[in-house]
């Protein structure tokens, strides 16, 4: 069985026996969903090691942008789970200027990808700027293939 489907299955256990707990008048029944909870946020800790135990393998270039997109996506949560606190505790509108400060964010932290991307297109129109041939006619510009060796 699928690890996520063991954590869905255990959060709905938790979830269900917390609801009955609380509905028969135990008092305890936040105990229980709160151990739910740090024992599931606990198992992602564990399984994000797991998953990131493949970045020492990496060459330094590929590790530099995997630990980029992992900062990307740790700014994203986080900012993502900081807007839906401020919505459940009824500030929508603090909600929205925390969830565009981390867009902003996301961005600024994209910049060096975005500029490799272009510098990389670049690249390969004027590598192949030497294979093509343009002709330029009053109505319009027609690329010619030209086969030199």
């Amino acid at each position: 069985m699928s690890d996520w489907v063991k954590v869905i299955a255990y959060v709905l256990i938790t979830l269900f026996l917390g609801a009955l707990l609380k509905e028969l008048g135990f008092k305890g029944s936040k105990l229980v969903l709160l151990l739910g909870v740090v024992s599931v946020l606990g198992a992602v800790v564990i399984y994000i090691g797991k998953m990131l135990s493949f970045l020492p393998n990496l060459s330094d270039d590929t590790k530099e942008y995997a630990v980029a997109m992992l900062k990307i996506l740790g700014v994203g949560y986080a900012f993502g789970i900081c807007s839906d606190i401020c919505t459940e505790l009824g500030e929508p509108s603090l909600a929205s200027a925390v969830c565009l400060f981390g867009r902003i964010e996301i961005v600024m932290l994209s910049i060096p990808f975005i500029k490799t991307i272009v510098e990389k297109g670049i690249e390969l129109i004027l590598a192949s700027a030497d294979y093509l041939e343009f002709k330029i006619d009053n109505s319009s510009i027609t690329p010619k293939l030209s086969l030199t060796i």
